[in-house]
């Protein structure tokens, strides 16, 4: 087919089905469009709602800041001592990894350090409470290797008698074993903010897989991104391993071994727009699966139009926050007392059947066409990250009764499920922005084709053949996910296969009639480039 006869094919194939559409169209976003949704502040629990709201009004910031670093604390708080039990091969963690994206100026720092006071504050008193025991530990084992030391060294002796020689064999074996059952507590750990991967594999051995990094520079990903610290490169395996709870064992030339079973660790952190660019160009990021871990927010800056003056929060709310994440946290003595066996968190019946329902919706978003297909590998791990959230949301509620059979109510997944429609969204337009790489550019290069010839319908081996040109284009999936994307932002639509049709069966698209309405038409909106 020659190129005038494929145009023209291109306009009218399918014409007439574009005519008899009756429904609406939405209207056209641009490429390079994002309007990020506001955080769902009437999914959270009272408690939650009424302390994010004061701390974003007396900082003057998005609420969407102060709700994430909220849900990274209380997570922080519950991970390690929960797990939830969907099946008996289905088991999720109570951690989350969260970022959240705002520039320079953006008081960020005031709100971490709002969220994270109750956990600081939590640090230093279990840092008072075991100094003592760590030191009294540290003690006895100096003791114990310097008479280790002497004991060998008179056995050695070719002066000892044979009698003070089997006193001291003795006396040395009792030694040696009593050094082996002396166990020196680390001294307790739950925040980390400038740490290397390396170092935060070592900071979950000490603390029993327990440990949330939180901070409003961001710097982990500094060092990852720059692959720093690391001879080898980017080091983020740890970060693999310990949001699913898989067992990490690392061996060290010099060092000895560590092993951490069941790592449970937070994060939370903001970081500057720009970062998530360089996120998205690291080799290995996105295709290992780390940036489909996180859960994102990109709030609009309210920078320029904040109030002056503003109240601070409440002592009331702050003190019933403080006491809530208090709450959490003694359940750790729980935890201890049971042998370190997490307690188990179901799902009520109601509950079971509005989560999979949604499940259900996801999974068919993510088919090819559907509006999730560009970022199948986030949201294959959300409905697990709204099992999270759900959890953590619950255990708030129950903070008075965390004992056990605790169980997930169908009005906190349905809570969940509202935030995690919240981070659908976000995260549309996030990894859209990562990826201003290839497939917004390749969605712009073919929307030109397209707009230039103004073309009411097509199919994709049509379009294909008039860009198949360029290098990029050699393929005829490689159109896939820039269509993906067109039809996202509302230029085009996906048409049922009409297998009636002579031929091979090829994908058919319909474009949007408002772009090409002419302005005098009533009802109309100007294309959106």
């Amino acid at each position: 087919m020659n190129t005038n006869n494929q145009e023209t094919s291109l306009q009218n194939n399918t014409q007439s089905d574009t005519e008899n559409q009756t429904d609406v169209w939405p209207l056209v976003k641009g490429l390079t469009y994002f309007e990020p949704p506001q955080f769902p502040l009437n999914a959270l629990p009272e408690l939650l709602k009424s302390y994010v709201a004061a701390l974003a009004a007396a900082t003057q910031t998005p609420v969407d800041l102060a709700a994430l670093m909220v849900l990274a604390t209380v997570s922080a708080s519950n991970a390690k001592f929960y797990v939830v039990d969907y099946s008996s091969d289905w088991k999720e963690p109570l951690n989350l990894y969260i970022i959240a994206a705002l520039p320079p100026a953006s008081r960020k720092s005031s709100v971490f350090a709002a969220c994270t006071q109750p956990l600081q504050e939590w640090e230093q008193e279990q840092l008072a409470l075991m100094k003592s025991v760590v030191n009294e530990a540290e003690s006895r084992k100096r003791i114990l290797t310097n008479r280790q030391e002497k004991l060998e060294a008179l056995i050695g002796n070719i002066n000892t008698t044979m009698a003070k020689r089997a006193d001291a064999e003795s006396e040395l074996a009792t030694c040696i074993q009593e050094l082996q059952n002396l166990i020196v507590p680390s001294l307790p750990r739950l925040i980390a903010d400038d740490v290397t991967p390396e170092m935060l594999t070592s900071l979950l051995c000490e603390q029993n897989g327990k440990m949330a990094v939180m901070s409003a520079e961001g710097s982990l990903f500094t060092v990852i991104i720059n692959g720093l610290y690391s001879s080898g490169g980017p080091n983020f395996e740890i970060l693999l391993k310990a949001h699913s709870g898989d067992t990490i064992r690392v061996d060290r030339r010099g060092r000895a071994p560590e092993y951490v079973e069941s790592p449970a660790l937070t994060i939370g952190l903001a970081i500057q727009p720009d970062i998530l660019s360089g996120l998205s160009k690291k080799p290995g990021l996105r295709g290992r699966g780390l940036l489909a871990r996180f859960l994102y927010s990109f709030p609009p800056s309210n920078i320029g139009y904040r109030a002056i003056g503003t109240n601070t929060v409440p002592e009331g709310i702050k003190r019933q926050y403080n006491d809530l994440i208090r709450q959490l946290l003694s359940a750790g003595v729980i935890y201890e007392e049971s042998g370190y066996n997490p307690t188990h968190i179901t799902l009520s019946t109601e509950a079971k059947t509005a989560f999979d329902e949604y499940r259900g919706a996801i999974e068919t978003r993510m088919q090819p066409f559907g509006t999730l297909s560009s970022i199948t590998d986030w949201a294959g791990k959300l409905p697990g990250a709204v099992l999270r959230i759900a959890a953590n949301l619950q255990l708030v509620i129950n903070a008075t009764t965390l004992i056990s059979n605790i169980e997930i109510t169908a009005d906190t997944i349905r809570r969940a499920m509202v935030i995690g429609d919240y981070f659908i969204e976000q995260a549309l337009g996030v990894f859209n922005i990562m990826s201003t790489d290839q497939v917004l550019e390749d969605a712009k290069m073919l929307w030109s084709w397209i707009e230039s010839r103004r073309f009411r319908s097509f199919t994709k081996r049509e379009l294909h053949q008039l860009v198949r040109g360029q290098q990029r284009f050699t393929r005829a999936d490689t159109l896939s996910s820039p269509l993906a994307l067109l039809e996202d932002r509302g230029y085009i639509r996906h048409l049922p296969i009409n297998s009636a049709l002579p031929g091979r069966p090829s994908n058919n698209y319909e474009t949007n009639p408002l772009i090409f309405a002419e302005p005098s038409e009533e009802g109309t909106e100007e294309n959106v480039p």
